[in-house]
């Protein structure tokens, strides 16, 4: 009884930030150490310090305390590593998950340890819970990325920033932006059914479709982001894939095909305003799994436009024409009659 209360004495002592450098006491470290090795019975009841002190609300002793548990399961062995995957392996683990409230500093150590962990006791048949504990951060940080991903448009950059048609096209768009800008109306009005020879993909931006959609289709009122029916979206999707497939005439003129073209990109919009506020990870792999479905057949509709406004010519669009190294593809020269 008397080598327990000492060893959570000096657990105590070794957690601690008294001089404020985050560093903690590396003599009671060494004396935690010792007590564990002269009394490997007390093993558990060390562990149990130990994560008593990675859940402190301070930063710092938190910190300190994970890099005490990890020093303690290199020099105390298998039997200790044992009892860290019993009692603190799940905490830890929390601890590393992206989005959770977690301060950034215990967040990335907690991720470091799990994947160390993982790399060094987790190849070992009997310490498996380490190597699982490992793929479950990973795919919960897959998860936050494609959110990440997902939430980019709405923090300024467009899905598809490359010009879409024509210049002229793309000149007609641009001018109909800066009307909405400038507080008028664009030319035509700006719906989709009165767009000229703008692509239908390209006039209702998910920014435009949140605010509207502009002067000339109806559409939502202004501000208002749709809340998405994930199987409705599932619908609109199968739908447009099918129309996609039976396609064989002018894309461009299909006007059906155009209204759930816009259709889907709605649904999108609702996606992205809905992401924000999903705490359940099912629900949020549901979100992101219809989003990149959504994505893929816009974008296979977007290719079947392009495709279509290019056909019959014998230039290389100039959008085409430049590398990403800035150098420029000349055009092959035109046979002289």
């Amino acid at each position: 009884m008397a080598d327990a209360a000492r060893l959570k004495s000096a657990v105590y002592r070794a957690t601690n930030d008294d001089a404020g450098d985050g560093e903690g006491d590396p003599a009671a470290m060494i004396e935690v150490d010792g007590i564990l090795k002269d009394h490997p019975e007390l093993i558990a009841e060390g562990v149990k310090f130990i994560k008593a002190r990675i859940k402190d609300k301070s930063i710092a002793v938190s910190v300190i305390s994970l890099h005490l548990i990890d020093q303690c399961m290199q020099s105390n062995g298998f039997q200790f590593q044992v009892h860290v995957i019993k009692k603190v392996l799940q905490r830890v683990l929390k601890f590393a998950y992206v989005n959770k409230g977690t301060p950034q500093q215990v967040q990335q150590l907690s991720a470091g340890l799990v994947k160390q962990w993982a790399s060094t006791y987790g190849t070992d048949a009997r310490m498996s819970e380490f190597a699982a504990a490992a793929r479950e951060l990973a795919k919960q940080e897959d998860k936050s990325l494609r959110a990440a991903q997902v939430r980019s448009p709405q923090m300024g950059a467009a899905p598809h920033s490359r010009p879409i048609g024509s210049p002229s096209q793309q000149a007609a768009f641009n001018q109909a932006q800066m009307a909405r800008q400038m507080g008028s109306s664009p030319p035509g009005g700006f719906g989709y059914h009165q767009q000229g020879n703008l692509p239908p993909f390209a006039q209702l931006a998910p920014q435009e479709m949140a605010h509207g959609g502009g002067g000339g289709g109806g559409g939502m009122h202004p501000g208002v982001v749709p809340i998405v029916d994930l199987d409705q979206a599932r619908e609109n999707y199968q739908l447009m894939t099918q129309m996609l497939a039976a396609e064989t005439g002018n894309v461009q003129q299909n006007e059906v095909l155009a209204e759930v073209a816009v259709l889907c990109k709605g649904c999108q919009v609702g996606i992205l305003s809905q992401i924000e506020t999903v705490d359940d990870e099912a629900r949020l792999s549901e979100f992101l799994s219809v989003n990149d479905q959504l994505s893929e057949v816009l974008a296979n509709y977007e290719k079947a436009m392009l495709g279509q406004s290019t056909r019959g010519n014998n230039r290389v669009l100039e959008a085409d024409n430049s590398l990403s190294d800035g150098r420029t593809i000349a055009s092959p020269p035109q046979e002289r009659g």
